[in-house]
């Protein structure tokens, strides 16, 4: 029967949305009862947060789920097509609940056995599901029950709450005036504000902790909003373990004994190897950094694994080079299980910090850090002194860098710290009493490389004043390269090669230069080795780096212009992602170019695809 009360749309649709949510929170809490262990460390403050926060997530999912029969509803609205509006809800209403429930249920009994909420990736795996099907019914026959009685009685809940005809309806200027603010509405709600990035799973491990990030999210919403990153089961050799033997570099640790120094990383933006003057006696665009590099142990041969600020990190942070074109902070893997060189020095009792000058959330620096176990981050956002911001990117890298060093002054010892700088980004600001000061050289970055490396001098001057500067372990390198002039660094080598230096103002590491090559993935097992614990932790680590400071030879591995590509220290070998297409190549003339070198880079790279695409997709990298 039609009712007198105007036809109303909202009113319904806001009272479904408010099941919805309340369907999921109770479905997290399953999650959370099902995988206890998982969050056990966590005390009671931190799992309410995670909790709550878990609603924008849910908000966000109900909404996309809706999304369909919103659209749709909102012309019907409009146009007062009131039959067809409630006609349409009884097809679709009971969609969502089923969605929301099935997803959930299923990924809380699948989640123990990958460790991270899955996504569209867990279709790749659909026929093996199919065929466990059966099994998995008679193991979890109650849990599934309760699941079908849940989606029956949601379902009627929700059908419960459609809308009824009415005789009498608003005026058309009214309908088109409610119909725009559920549709701004409820687009706010899937971006979850009004911030220039939409909300996506690596939110979830920012805050309240990153080990409470699969709580935060639900499956339905890494299943809608995170994209397949394209990697594919491999195998080119009989197990993964095979694989793993054939990438082992076999080398002794670092004969040292166990030392508590600090450890100082330092990540400059864009700093190309190009930059710095191929004869060190001259002055370059960086004359502080060269100069440090006499008085260090410098990799004249290195890489970095991948060409985005995005990639470094990973590489750099926790040893994982970049091989999808997604990168790992923003990818269905992100929840796997790695370790990153924090996390690690956490169970030394290491303080950790890490600073980046621009505003937070910029290339999900700040998710990172904390996704690679930093407790501590400064941003633009916690940078006390607004005044030296550049106006378009973040802080300077000279006051930042006092401040970094500052900060640290009042850190327990021993910390592991990180920094990232801006200044040499485009668009490569300086502030305006150094202007001129810098050589413009040929490239616009190039007067942004002088002052960094102005900035870089002073955080050294600074930093040698203070108590802990004598006891740490410096590594300095770049995320990437960047603009080039030079063609000796415009090739699929050159465009990776970058710095990498290891400081101790002590003396501990020798100084000089050395030929072996190196990588960003190298980082971790190093920073180890130098304090000791390589063999200790050695199973907490990634397969994709060895110390630099072992006696073995050093390669480097990563992607470019969508080949693999593998170096060592006489030959390069480039590969199609398929490998129909395989280069081989010397360095040197003199150096071997013979038929059984080729195969061993060959059977070498492949082993580190089938490893890092097999460990990505059974979340088993760490074994």
């Amino acid at each position: 029967m039609p009712t007198t009360r105007p036809f109303s749309l909202l009113r319904p649709y806001l009272k479904n949305l408010l099941l919805l949510i309340l369907l999921s929170s109770a479905l997290r809490l399953l999650f959370f009862a099902l995988n206890y262990q998982q969050f056990q460390t966590q005390n009671n403050s931190t799992l309410s947060l995670a909790f709550l926060h878990g609603l924008r997530f849910d908000l966000a999912t109900i909404t996309l789920c809706l999304a369909p029969w919103l659209l749709i509803s909102l012309l019907l609205y409009v146009f007062n097509w009131q039959r067809s509006l409630v006609l349409f809800g009884k097809i679709y209403w009971p969609l969502p609940p089923l969605i929301i429930i099935t997803s959930n249920v299923a990924d809380a009994l699948y989640f123990p056995f990958t460790g991270r909420r899955s996504g569209p990736e867990v279709f790749s795996f659909s026929q093996d599901l199919a065929d466990q099907a059966g099994q998995l019914l008679g193991q979890y026959w109650l849990l599934a029950a309760v699941s079908v009685v849940s989606v029956i009685v949601f379902v009627k809940l929700s059908l419960g709450l459609l809308p009824t005809t009415s005789a009498t309806s608003r005026p058309w200027y009214s309908r088109l005036v409610i119909a725009c603010a559920i549709f701004f509405f409820a687009a706010v709600s899937i971006r979850s504000g009004f911030g220039s990035k939409p909300l996506n799973p690596s939110h979830a491990f920012n805050w309240p902790a990153a080990s409470t990030g699969h709580l935060v999210l639900n499956s339905t919403f890494t299943l809608l909003r995170q994209d397949l990153s394209k990697l594919k089961k491999i195998n080119f050799f009989a197990s993964d373990k095979q694989a793993r033997q054939l990438n082992d570099l076999q080398s002794a640790p670092w004969p040292t004994p166990a030392n508590r120094d600090n450890v100082v990383i330092i990540v400059l933006e864009s700093f190309a190897l190009e930059y710095l003057s191929d004869n060190r006696d001259s002055p370059g665009y960086a004359p502080f950094l060269q100069q440090l590099m006499k008085q260090s142990l410098n990799f004249t041969d290195a890489y970095a694994n991948g060409r985005r600020s995005i990639d470094a990190l990973p590489a750099v942070l926790a040893g994982l080079p970049t091989l999808m074109q997604e990168a790992f902070i923003t990818s269905g893997y992100l929840g796997n299980n790695v370790s990153g060189l924090a996390q690690v020095l956490q169970r030394e009792d290491y303080q950790s910090w890490f600073f980046h000058g621009a505003k937070n959330g910029s290339m999900h620096i700040d998710t990172m850090s904390k996704r690679f176990g930093f407790e501590n981050y400064t941003g633009r956002n916690e940078y006390p002194d607004q005044r030296d911001f550049d106006g378009k990117w973040g802080i300077y890298d000279e006051p930042f860098l006092q401040h970094m060093a500052s900060t640290l002054n009042t850190v327990p010892q021993p910390f592991v710290a990180g920094v990232f700088t801006i200044s040499s980004h485009n668009p490569y600001s300086i502030p305006a009493q150094y202007q001129g000061d810098f050589p413009l050289g040929t490239l616009k970055i190039h007067p942004t490389i002088g002052y960094t490396d102005m900035a870089l001098r002073k955080f050294f001057a600074t930093a040698k004043k203070m108590p802990w500067y004598d006891n740490t372990l410096f590594v300095i390198t770049a995320d990437h390269t960047s603009l080039s002039d030079n063609p000796d660094f415009q090739t699929a080598t050159g465009r990776h090669r970058v710095p990498i230096v290891l400081y101790s103002p002590k003396g501990k590491i020798p100084a000089g230069d050395s030929n072996k090559v190196a990588q960003h993935t190298d980082l971790p097992i190093t920073v180890l080795d130098y304090l000791g614990l390589s063999e200790k932790y050695r199973d907490q680590l990634l397969p994709f780096g060895h110390s630099l400071l072992a006696e073995s030879a050093g390669e480097a591995f990563f992607v470019e212009s969508d080949q693999y590509v593998l170096v060592n220290e006489s030959s390069i070998l480039l590969a199609s992602k398929d490998f129909q297409r395989v280069e081989f190549k010397p360095k040197a003339s003199t150096a071997h170019q013979g038929d059984k070198a080729r195969l061993q880079m060959l059977k070498r790279l492949k082993a580190k695809v089938q490893i890092y695409n097999n460990g990505m997709l059974n979340n088993d990298l760490l074994r």
